[in-house]
């Protein structure tokens, strides 16, 4: 990380507090063994005694389903120029699909809602590949009729 990117250590710890309330209802041991981490690491982030490494933000993020690069960004390690990927459904797409909906309606924790998408999207990749090659197959057929 170069001088002019500083983490933010207040900005990290409420990124961790949104996690520990969201993943394990504020308690401090589930999420540690959650991230398999030691409690001490974690009440030092809490603490804002210790610059989070990008390895630990990143593993916050895979565990618990958000966006690392948008994590990365919160805190300090990049400036959003700095980075591509693809961004969370906006709200205007959530609305406009009703099974993207229905996952961010669920209640379910973010890790297993970002999972949930990724599947989604997974599925409708399979399907437009499978239409794709249904196609294909007519007009392979009717060239021979």
């Amino acid at each position: 990380m170069d001088s002019e990117h500083r983490i933010d250590r207040a900005e990290w710890a409420a990124v961790v507090r949104e996690v520990l309330e969201t993943e394990t209802g504020g308690k401090k041991e589930p999420l540690a063994r959650l991230l398999k981490i030691n409690s001490k690491t974690l009440n030092r982030w809490l603490g804002e005694e210790v610059d989070v490494s990008e390895e630990y933000v990143r593993l916050v993020a895979r565990t618990t389903g958000r966006d690392p690069m948008g994590l990365l960004t919160r805190v300090g390690y990049y400036q959003p120029a700095d980075l591509t990927g693809r961004p969370a459904p906006t709200q205007q797409e959530i609305a406009e699909d009703a099974a993207l909906r229905a996952i961010e309606e669920s209640g379910h924790p973010p890790r297993v809602k970002a999972r949930m998408r990724e599947r989604l999207h997974e599925l409708r990749r399979q399907r437009k590949a499978a239409e794709v090659e249904e196609v294909q197959w007519w007009i392979d057929h009717a060239k021979e009729a």
